[in-house]
C-alpha cells in the first residue's frame, strides 16, 4: 500500500470544510485503488490528509490529478503531496 500525505494552506475554513464534505471526500472515495482517507482538523492555517491506496501507481495518479485541479483562489491551497509506502498499519 501507498499513502499520499497532503499539506494544504487553509484560506477559508468554512468553505474548505464544505468543499471537503461535498466534493473532495466523495471523489477521492471513488478513485481506483482507494483504501482509506483521513483528513485532519487544521491548525495554524494548515491542514493535512493521509489517503491510502492499494498501489503506488494509484496514489501517484491521484496526486497528479489533485495537483492539476488546484487553483490559488480555492478555499484551501495545496502546499505539498508526498507519496510514501505504507510499511505497517493497525486496525481495531
Amino acid at each position: 500500500m501507498y499513502a499520499n500525505y497532503t499539506t494544504v494552506r487553509i484560506n477559508d475554513e468554512q468553505a474548505a470544510r464544505r468543499l471537503l464534505s461535498d466534493e473532495i471526500v466523495p471523489t477521492v472515495s471513488r478513485a481506483p485503488g482507494f483504501v482509506a482517507g483521513y483528513w485532519l482538523a487544521p491548525q495554524n492555517g494548515r491542514g493535512n490528509a493521509v489517503i491510502v491506496f492499494e498501489s503506488e501507481q494509484a496514489a501517484r495518479s491521484m496526486a497528479e490529478r489533485t495537483l492539476a485541479q488546484t487553483s490559488d483562489d480555492a478555499p484551501a491551497t495545496i502546499e505539498s503531496i508526498e507519496t510514501r509506502e505504507v510499511i505497517e498499519h493497525a486496525r481495531a
